[in-house]
Formats: structure tokens, sequence, C-alpha cells
């Protein structure tokens, strides 16, 4: 399995702090993004979820994004969504990614 796991807020963007109620909804709103953003490029075998990350204070989250390790096609989509997030959110929910 290749995985990688991202930032539930675009890399301009504050975050809630851990443990704050809206986290997961913060969470749930960068999936729908990239989901929305990248559409088409988004290979059928990728999988896109919110994961707990467990911590002596609380669970965060994350975005973790994996596909079958041997399916190239689809290990390259998912470092096309890692290497091409958008900055901010008025990027993210605006407009859709192109070549």
């Amino acid at each position: 399995m290749y995985q990688v796991d991202i930032d539930t807020v675009p890399v301009l963007e504050d975050c809630l702090p851990v443990l704050d109620p809206g986290c997961h909804a913060e969470a749930k709103r960068m999936k729908a993004g990239i989901k929305k953003y990248f559409g088409k490029y988004i290979h059928p075998e990728v999988k896109i979820r919110i994961k707990p990350n467990p911590h002596d204070f609380g669970a965060y989250y994350s975005i973790e994004l994996s596909c079958p390790e041997l399916n190239d096609e689809a290990c390259d989509s998912i470092n096309l969504i890692e290497n091409s997030l958008p900055e901010t959110w008025a990027q993210l929910e605006g407009k859709t990614y192109h070549e």
C-alpha cells in the first residue's frame, strides 16, 4: 500500500487548534475540496479518507491518500495531488486543476 498524509487545511491557511470541535469539519472540507479540485485526475484506485491520529493529548486529523503500491498510475495521481495542492481555501474551492 502506498500512502501519503497531508494536512487538513491549505498551507497558507490557519488551522484550528487540536481538540477544537470544528477540526473534523475542517478535515471534511479539505477532503471535499481535493475531490472537487482534482476531479478526473484522481485515479479510481486512490482512496481519500480522514485519518484520526491518536496522541497523548487527544486525536488530531490528517487526510490520507492511498492506493495499491503496484499501480504506478494511481501512485502518480497521489503524487500529483500532494505536489499540486492549492495554497488557500479560495484557490482550492474556487477552481479545478488543469495540467
